[in-house]
């Protein structure tokens, strides 16, 4: 039978897995991660050293919302029989623990897409469904998480969950397979990978730096809004924004003297002329003096401290001074 249709490139079911080389399905495995890479899907810390390995879907996720027995560093129960809104779980089934707690109690909710950093979390096989949620680590799927299996980079979906249904989780601590694991006693933590469907499942904004935020739709189509209670002017400093003070950061309109004259009557003998207002401090070389229409020189011409203008020769009774000056 032919293999090769020159639509297709590959007739549908004419390859089998035997007639797959190891070099051929380890190239075929460059090729997907290279496509998904591509495809900006997936980001994460290492994701070049450390490689993405899927694993067979579970049938659910947790939330966070659970109460666990831990015993050795692994889950062996989850009270009740509903998992993230999931039931009629039969013996077998696997599910994703990605927030269990350090020691048996109540699970901790996701933060930031994130599940918790403690060596319970990982996929487990139910041995039991009724009263409650029984469980050892999947020992039983092509990829288990369990044995002397690394984690690092493993990512898996929940086929089923209110919150879940279609999400993927990856492993991101320990970040490369370079760490040495244990299960049960090595940190996991698995983070938020994609959904499925497209959609956004969760969009939350952290309060911080003088911005204050709200979102509509979190889980469908966000709608975000910035306020701040900041007020007039801005300034920042690449880490917050606070108000921005008139005088110090920025200067006004109003804060612009023009065309004043110094107090004091030139006569051919005062040296001495006095400012309505004392020029700005923030300010380099804040003032301009003008006699008689040509600009003088601080440095040869007059001198100034605070409102007091000392001239470095009397100006005549039919000189005029102008001053110019930020105040």
């Amino acid at each position: 039978m032919a293999q090769i249709n020159g639509v297709e490139q590959i007739q549908s079911g004419t390859i089998t897995d035997g007639q797959i080389s190891p070099s051929a399905a380890i190239a075929l495995s460059k090729l997907i991660k290279a496509v998904i890479a591509a495809d900006g899907t997936v980001a994460y810390t290492g994701a070049q050293s450390m490689g993405i390995s899927p694993l067979l879907s579970v049938q659910a996720m947790t939330t966070g919302a659970e109460t666990y027995t831990i015993s050795g560093g692994n889950v062996t129960q989850i009270s009740g029989t509903t998992l993230d809104g999931v039931s009629g779980f039969t013996v077998g089934d696997r599910i994703l623990v990605k927030n269990a707690p350090a020691a048996s109690g109540a699970g901790v909710p996701d933060v930031s897409s994130a599940g918790t950093l403690v060596p319970a979390n990982g996929t487990y096989t139910l041995t039991g469904v009724s009263p409650n949620l029984t469980m050892v680590r999947d020992s039983t799927s092509v990829t288990p998480l369990s044995g002397t299996v690394h984690p690092a980079g493993k990512i898996c979906y929940a086929e089923a969950g209110t919150a879940n249904k279609s999400v993927g989780a990856i492993v991101t601590d320990p970040a490369t397979p370079d760490t040495p694991f244990i299960y049960g006693t090595t940190n996991m933590q698995w983070g938020k990978l994609i959904s499925a469907g497209g959609t956004v499942t969760t969009l939350s904004i952290a309060n911080a730096n003088g911005f204050f935020g709200t979102v509509a739709n979190p889980a469908t189509t966000p709608i975000v809004t910035l306020t701040t209670t900041v007020t007039g002017m801005l300034k920042g400093n690449a880490t917050a924004i606070s108000a921005a003070v008139t005088g110090t950061d920025y200067l006004a309109p109003a804060n612009w003297v023009a065309n004043e004259t110094p107090g004091g009557t030139p006569n051919g003998v005062l040296t001495s002329f006095t400012l309505a207002n004392t020029p700005n401090t923030n300010v380099t070389n804040p003032l301009m003096l003008y006699q008689n229409g040509q600009l003088l020189d601080p440095a040869d011409d007059y001198s100034r401290s605070g409102t007091t203008i000392t001239m470095t020769a009397p100006p005549a009774a039919t000189d005029k001074l102008r001053a110019y000056y930020w105040r």
